[in-house]
């Protein structure tokens, strides 16, 4: 295994520094459009820096379209002696909640008290392994299941402390990893490339660009996090681009085991989950970029298949089903040292009759629908880098019977986003939040609001 020279790795650190710093003038590093357009394409006044073609390299590194940049970073090298690529990125944080520990917030599971915590440490392995021909993969190491709920427990809460044979028996924590992703990527041509794996679902902006050094804003907008459309799929990705003058239209076709219970490694249907997205990008005085994308797949839940003698067969019974289908629009508006940022996302849930979960006696899971939308704006000064900005949401939950309560979420949130040194980055949030039509305990429950700090840096 051979790893990258000084010189190369000089090359790589810099493109790092540059895309989480932002300390030039007037670029906008988090969620940034990309860069790579060739200079023709590009009008004089718009044309990227090196700085700036270096920030989008690794802004792709964190997105959905690594691999045709990597082998930007990599055009230098022979194929055969590409070296293997490290890097990554990692968050602190700091949560202050502003409701008391007896709230109903807190009663529902949220945490009450100020607490530290690690989100995210993520490691990208990346490697051209011949022409044409490139693979990434990105691990999330986690504590978990340390620290979860659990109704096995005294305390309600996962402890995975356990004696370490190799330490006398001394007690330490365990944890877990998650593979993000994995993907073996060919490109036959600009226009036509497949990637064969575990790849992020190409929907939207926050998705994509998912790296806590590159989004703007702490946490993740409550359509991404609730998943109106899958966070990551198993199977294969068509993509493509193609540019005239000031335009790039890229686009994405998908096939994959869609959601269920063990979709990264089975599929316990034979439908197969069908989606896409269609990009337009234009550079002019300012970059706008605009997306629609769609999802189309079946949930299933089902028993494991056990040989039945006396029916001479295997039986698998279905314990829930249904279909989803979920649709985006997404645009972005990048106009000097002004980054604007929005998304609608919409997911529906229709169940087959047959094959309805009982909730309750009596009472069987309705078709559901989900719909939500966010839009956010910065504004980045020279000094330290600080962009301040606002962000609001607003979130239709679906209406299972774990949220009867709650039938909307709104959001207010306003920030700062400080980049004091190149592969740091430090946002401070207060956000308010508020749930039109609830029912009365939760309008009389105490004001939904807290302080979050986070440390976030890129190596």
């Amino acid at each position: 295994m051979s790893f990258r020279s000084k010189s190369r790795a000089g090359i790589t650190a810099a493109a790092i520094c540059v895309v989480v710093a932002g300390g030039f003038p007037g670029v906008l590093v988090a969620q940034s459009p990309d860069a790579s357009l060739p200079d023709t394409a590009v009008p004089t006044a718009a044309r990227p820096s090196e700085d700036q073609q270096a920030e989008s390299a690794i802004a792709a590194v964190f997105s959905d379209d690594p691999l045709g940049q990597m082998a930007a970073l990599e055009a230098s090298t022979d194929d055969a002696e590409a070296p293997l690529e490290l890097f990554g990125f990692a968050d602190v944080g700091y949560s202050k909640p502003f409701w008391s520990e007896e709230s109903l917030y807190a009663g529902s599971g949220l945490d009450a008290r100020p607490y530290f915590h690690v989100g995210n440490l993520n490691v990208y392995v990346a490697k051209t392994l011949a022409t044409r021909w490139r693979f990434l993969s990105e691990f999330r190491f986690t504590f978990a299941p340390n620290g979860a709920p659990s109704a096995s427990t005294v305390n309600g809460m996962v402890d995975t402390s356990v004696p370490d044979p190799a330490d006398v028996s001394r007690p330490f924590r365990y944890g877990s990893i998650e593979i993000e992703r994995a993907q073996i990527e060919y490109e036959l041509h600009s226009l036509f490339s497949v990637a064969a794996g575990l790849w992020l679902t190409p929907y939207g902006i926050w998705n994509i660009d998912h790296g806590s050094p590159t989004v703007i804003a702490i946490r993740r907008p409550y359509i991404v996090g609730e998943q109106l459309f899958p966070e990551r799929q198993a199977g294969i990705q068509l993509r493509g681009s193609w540019h005239t003058g000031s335009y790039r239209l890229q686009y994405h076709l998908t096939a994959s085991n869609g959601r269920g219970p063990i979709d990264t490694v089975r599929d316990t249907d034979t439908n197969v989950a069908l989606g896409g997205r269609l990009e337009l990008q234009w550079r002019g005085a300012s970059i706008v970029h605009g997306g629609a994308s769609f999802y189309r797949g079946r949930y299933t839940d089902r028993v494991v298949p056990k040989f039945d003698i006396g029916m001479n067969k295997a039986l698998s019974p279905i314990l829930s089903q249904f279909d989803e289908q979920s649709f985006g629009f997404d645009v972005q508006w990048d106009w000097k040292r002004l980054a604007v940022r929005s998304e609608f996302v919409y997911n529906l849930k229709v169940y087959d009759d047959a094959r309805r979960r009982l909730v309750a006696p009596g009472q069987y899971t309705p078709d559901q629908q989900r719909f939500g939308m966010y839009a956010l704006a910065g504004y980045r000064f020279d000094f330290l880098g600080v962009m301040p900005y606002i962000l609001y949401q607003d979130y239709v939950p679906d209406d299972g019977p774990n949220v009867y309560i709650v039938r909307r979420f709104q959001s207010y949130h306003a920030g700062l986003n400080f980049r004091p040194v190149p592969r740091v980055v430090i946002k401070i949030e207060y956000y308010r939040a508020a749930f039109p039509g609830a029912l009365q305990i939760v309008r009389d429950a105490e004001t939904f609001q807290g302080l979050d700090l986070q440390l976030a840096v890129a190596f």
